[in-house]
């Protein structure tokens, strides 16, 4: 391809060009000649640019959001929209006063509503499904956390408390995009393969991941684990991915798909460390906690956790003489059921040193 020019560049082939055929015209910064040269080289460069502008929107790895939303098109692909986070609070109030559909609750600036009519319990409370009044991930929340009712009902209190918020997505990033679209360049779609289904499940909005297991139930059954923003996803979520594979699968695997979220397994991790004599051990807790994070981060649901791969990376931890990981004891298997595939993640990290 030929390399494009720039201002200069084009200036100067003119000048030289028109040098070339008349010796004694005028070039110099000033003369009527370099500045008609000027006024052509920004056009020329101008031109230049948009031809290279062109010839990245001709790929889909290069071209701009617009332009690649129009190659994934082609191949049914559309860019994934944000979703809603959903979950449940807890009220308090007096028995038998109803927290009706639609009860705004505040977390900060961040607003929730619920999404049924409930009554509160014979013990005070009552968990009421809520979600989010705007759509991202921002909207998630991992923990508990306090929250605040407006227009508070009669017998309700004021405050609640929010269990959870998961399934919040934001809209789907043109990497996120590209990879689908790349994905279905490199495996075209072959009758129901497991890759149809990961891509069947990456179609759904509020989807971040999915992983198959085929036959994992027996013949004629497909599992997939579909992962969320922050891991765990959404009911409605679970749900929109049934419905959409459903619809799309082979009409011979009838009731042989399920969609499930991974059930979390923790492992503590506890390990003495010997450093070197000038090792700072605050910095070192901190990079041992990041290599152990690091490591949960490979495990996808299904995984074994392997003691010496964990072992491994510690020890490649800058500073670290010797270490002796006391938990796990040894490796873990995730545990297994019909309807559950575990996933191994991280609990607490202990990092203790040898005096």
């Amino acid at each position: 391809m030929t390399q494009a020019l720039n201002l200069e560049q084009i200036r100067a082939k003119y000048l030289r060009d028109l040098q070339n055929q008349n010796p004694a015209a005028h070039v110099h910064a000033g003369s009527d000649n370099h500045v008609r040269a000027t006024a052509i080289a920004a056009v020329g460069e101008g031109q230049y640019q948009h031809q290279e502008w062109i010839l990245r929107q001709a790929f889909a790895d290069t071209a701009d959001s617009a332009f690649l939303e129009k190659h994934a098109a082609k191949y049914g692909i559309y860019r994934k929209a944000a979703t809603f986070a959903a979950g449940k609070v807890r009220i308090n109030g007096a028995i038998g006063a109803t927290v009706p559909i639609g009860q705004q609750i505040n977390v900060g600036e961040q607003v929730y509503l619920t999404v049924a009519a409930a009554v509160i319990g014979a013990d005070g409370s009552v968990d009421v499904p809520v979600m989010a009044a705007a759509a991202g991930s921002n909207q998630n929340q991992a923990t508990q956390t306090s929250a605040v009712l407006q227009s508070v009902p009669a017998g309700v209190d004021g405050t609640a408390v929010l269990l959870e918020m998961v399934g919040g997505t934001d809209a789907e990033t043109d990497e996120s995009l590209l990879a689908r679209y790349e994905e279905r360049l490199r495996r075209p779609a072959a009758g129901g393969n497991q890759y149809d289904f990961r891509n069947w499940c990456l179609e759904v909005p509020g989807v971040v991941d999915a992983f198959i297991y085929p036959l994992r139930r027996g013949n004629g059954f497909v599992d997939a684990v579909i992962l969320g923003e922050n891991g765990i996803p959404s009911e409605e979520t679970l749900a929109a991915v049934q419905t959409h594979v459903d619809a799309v699968r082979p009409v011979t695997r009838k009731n042989g798909f399920l969609a499930l979220a991974p059930t979390i397994q923790a492992a503590d991790v506890a390990v003495t460390v010997t450093l070197t004599a000038n090792a700072d051990k605050d910095a070192s807790t901190v990079a041992i906690k990041s290599a152990v994070n690091a490591y949960f981060g490979t495990l996808k649901p299904g995984d074994t956790l392997i003691k010496s791969q964990l072992e491994t990376l510690i020890s490649e931890v800058h500073g670290v003489i010797d270490r002796v990981l006391t938990a796990p004891a040894g490796n873990i298997r995730p545990s297994e059921s019909g309807n559950d595939i575990y996933w191994i993640r991280p609990g607490s990290i202990t990092v203790e040193y040898t005096s």
